[in-house]
């Protein structure tokens, strides 16, 4: 094969200038800074997660100034929610999609016990007949106005 300019040459490099900076993320980081700080003995992170905790269990966000919060249901719901999605990882839909399938399989299992199959359906109605042939199209009608001749 003959080489080209932009052909791999032995002993250099594909990519001379490396890899590129990943970008930055300015509130991630800021977040991260600040959560590792402490507050009355406390990481701000342990503190966010207790009063995360704490709402959950009271329905109640009490502040640090003192000041309280009662949560709505809908509020309460969205912080479980919340919560479920970012300690348990959330709900996967292939864990649907296999509950859907066991079900399925179990009811299988019960139509062959009983000698049914899912499709034998004695109450169902015989399906509309077919048409063997097209019909005639329909005569053309006559004008309802007539001329005088």
């Amino acid at each position: 094969m003959a080489q080209t300019a932009t052909s791999w040459r032995t002993g250099k490099s594909g990519n001379p200038n490396g890899r590129p900076p990943m970008r930055t993320r300015p509130l991630a980081t800021a977040l991260r800074e600040i959560g590792a700080e402490s507050v009355a003995e406390r990481e701000n992170r342990t503190a966010v997660a207790s009063l995360v905790w704490r709402a959950l269990r009271t329905g109640k966000l009490e502040l640090d100034s003192g000041t309280q919060l009662q949560l709505t249901a809908k509020e309460w719901l969205d912080l479980l929610k919340w919560v479920h999605q970012h300690v348990d990882g959330g709900l996967n839909r292939k864990d649907q999609y296999t509950e859907a399938r066991d079900q399925q399989s179990q009811l299988e299992e019960l139509f062959a016990d009983l000698d049914l199959s899912p499709d034998d359906d004695e109450t169902a109605p015989d399906p509309a007949p077919t048409p063997t042939t097209v019909p005639a199209p329909a005569p053309t009608p006559e004008p309802l106005l007539h001329t005088q001749s």
